[in-house]
């Protein structure tokens, strides 16, 4: 079946190495495969995942930006933020992939464990390694970096609390194994979009000018 892959890990996927779950499922349909350029992704990412991954995620973050900028401002405005996601983006799957890997085949077999082990040892320690991240490269030293990782983490963290549960009970119950990291750059993508929205709509209006 093709959803057969996401069931519970047997003795044997708990035991699996993460090279080991990624090879077992090569063979395992995908929703989609006959499309053609679904289908050709998918083959991309049976073949070189890694780097398919971090090609998607790179141009993921990329879009997410400039279509971010261009709703809330107008036009991109901000170039060097757009390299900035962009870099981050392609970063990303070089430990996300390995992590999804990991918790398919030694994660915690129950559902809500997975999700609590998921987003204590995942998601709250990239989001600060992304603070982290954003003000060094905007030209901050380390210190001030830090100083700002501590400011801005917990608001950071209760925000995520919003998405990720949901997404991430998504994640695990419905989206194979090869998809995890593309499900989760979508979720970003529309989060990002999501919040330029919001953005442009608390901008103030200006009063026009009475002709007379």
């Amino acid at each position: 079946a093709v959803w057969a892959h996401i069931a519970p890990p047997t003795l044997h996927w708990f035991f699996a190495g993460p090279a080991e779950v990624m090879s077992a499922l090569t063979d395992a349909p995908l929703p989609g495969a006959n499309i053609p350029i679904w289908g050709a992704y998918l083959r991309s990412l049976q073949r070189r995942p890694l780097k398919t991954n971090i090609m998607s995620s790179g141009m993921f973050f990329l879009l997410s930006q400039i279509l971010g900028q261009l709703i809330s401002m107008g036009k991109v405005s901000q170039p060097y933020k757009v390299f900035v996601f962009g870099l981050w983006g392609f970063l990303l799957p070089v430990g996300a992939q390995p992590w999804q890997n990991f918790m398919q085949a030694h994660g915690p077999q129950s559902f809500l464990a997975k999700m609590s082990v998921d987003h204590l040892f995942w998601r709250i320690p990239i989001l600060t390694l992304f603070s982290f991240y954003v003000k060094l490269m905007d030209g901050s030293g380390i210190s001030e970096a830090i100083a700002y990782t501590k400011k801005t983490n917990w608001p950071l963290q209760v925000a995520a609390l919003k998405l990720w549960p949901l997404a991430s009970a998504i994640n695990f119950a419905v989206i194979p194994l090869e998809l995890r990291v593309l499900w989760q750059n979508l979720v970003l993508f529309g989060w990002t979009v999501y919040l330029a929205l919001k953005m442009r709509e608390r901008k103030p209006i200006k009063d026009k000018p009475i002709k007379e």
